[in-house]
């Protein structure tokens, strides 16, 4: 047994601290007015959108960016990195455009953006090699997630680091600012490896470019080096080993 002493002069109770409302605004009639005339410029631009934005025109102008933003990201691609870097970026593009259901997920967020920065919205690859990188990039990653998990059978990561993740990729290359290479690899090498092979291009060598990718990982000895990442390091090579299978 042992005894307790409760001892000093009793305080008075405080007052609980009253409740001040404040009100974050996330949305102003101009955002509304923004949107239709995203969805009206878009709506011209269809007959356009069909000749101009092709899979390997995306391809193009998506690689030819990433390699650009990346770099001034301090994070230089390698030839591999790049290529896949710019199918994963392709492919989600493709995704929202082969479904008219999901196109303006896709595009109208782009076209506000350009619009409200004064961007030409009358030439697509342009608009969305500038005002679109971003949302584009961020779709990416989250798809890349979702390709990720059904490899492994379930996600890794929950839904909040993913989507910590997401925002800390899509930021930092915004405004150029240095990326850790675990965050390359995890989610967007990962998911351009899953989906390598039913993007081909034109005259490519699948193989040939998963094994420039093999090489890159391999010049990246501090890759996933924490004990925490080894995880991620044992997915990424089942993950592209199948790939090359």
């Amino acid at each position: 047994t042992f005894t307790l002493r409760i001892a000093g002069t009793p305080r008075p109770m405080e007052r609980a601290p009253k409740m001040k409302q404040v009100y974050q605004r996330i949305w102003e009639q101009q955002d509304g007015e923004l949107m239709d005339q995203a969805r009206q410029t878009l709506g011209v631009l269809k007959g356009r959108f069909k000749n101009d934005v092709t899979a390997e025109s995306l391809y193009v102008t998506l690689y030819n960016e990433s390699t650009t933003r990346f770099a001034d990201a301090g994070l230089p691609l390698r030839i591999g990195e790049a290529i896949n870097m710019g199918k994963i970026l392709t492919y989600s593009c493709q995704y929202f455009l082969s479904n008219p259901k999901r196109q303006d997920g896709l595009l109208v967020p782009i076209w506000e953006r350009a619009l409200d920065a004064n961007i030409d919205p009358n030439n697509p690859l342009h608009v969305m090699r500038t005002a679109g990188y971003n949302h584009i990039l961020k779709l990416s990653i989250a798809m890349s997630f979702g390709l990720v998990a059904r490899v492994a059978g379930r996600h890794l990561w929950s839904t909040e680091e993913r989507q910590a993740v997401t925002q800390h990729i899509a930021d930092n290359v915004e405004i150029g600012e240095t990326t850790e290479e675990d965050f390359l690899y995890l989610p967007l090498m990962m998911g351009g490896a899953v989906i390598s092979s039913r993007l081909p291009l034109e005259g490519e060598q699948p193989s040939h470019s998963l094994a420039l990718l093999q090489k890159a990982y391999e010049a990246r000895p501090d890759l996933f080096a924490d004990e925490e990442m080894a995880q991620a390091r044992k997915l990424y090579e089942t993950i592209l080993t199948k790939a090359a299978t």
